[in-house]
């Protein structure tokens, strides 16, 4: 049954998310990296690496496509899904771990959705004058793009509109995943990174 789902929901709706997105990227002309939030948006970033490979005409290299650990745990926020609670953590090696991995204004952050709450509190803390793009599979934020919201406008069913939240939670849980979320940063030979 998950197969079946996969096959015949997940992956053509991950898919269209993750051309449609390279296809607006590409036409706006942008230059940075298109980080994918690790560790929901990894399915995405394995798509995106296909997608560029097979569509030439975008201009948009497999070096531009990034995973990133921006996590709650690792911004020390609240999370109640993983039991984590707000901590303090060190800002400067977050800003420097996201400065590292490329991110800045020419960015575009791709994630599921919903809220934007990490995003608003990056834009708070983070990268107030290199604030990156941002888009959603789906939004429930009015301020942030996403793309079932544009197919519902188009008028697509009420049975989709009412599985938004199913589809932007579960993509994930479909793929394996190599490592636990991460909950802080180490330094390691110098580099700020994930601990993994």
């Amino acid at each position: 049954m998950h197969e079946e789902v996969a096959r015949k929901v997940y992956a053509p709706l991950a898919t269209s998310f993750v051309e449609w997105m390279l296809e607006n990227y590409s036409k706006s002309e942008r230059k940075g990296k298109i980080h994918f939030l690790a560790r929901d948006a990894i399915p995405l970033h394995r798509i995106a690496q296909v997608v560029v490979e097979a569509k030439p005409e975008l201009k948009i290299e497999k070096g531009q496509l990034s995973v990133i650990y921006f996590t709650r745990g690792v911004a020390g926020q609240l999370d109640e899904i993983s039991g984590l609670g707000k901590k303090d953590i060190n800002k400067e090696h977050l800003k420097r771990y996201l400065e590292d991995e490329g991110l800045d204004k020419e960015s575009l952050l791709v994630d599921m959705g919903l809220y934007g709450s990490l995003y608003k509190y990056g834009s708070k803390e983070l990268w107030k004058e290199n604030m990156p793009s941002l888009v959603f599979l789906y939004s429930k934020n009015p301020h942030i793009e996403g793309y079932l919201n544009e197919k519902l406008r188009e008028g697509i069913s009420e049975e989709l509109r009412e599985s938004c939240d199913i589809f932007a939670n579960s993509i994930e849980s479909l793929v394996p995943q190599a490592h636990y979320t991460p909950k802080s940063l180490i330094i390691k030979e110098g580099r700020v990174i994930p601990e993994l």
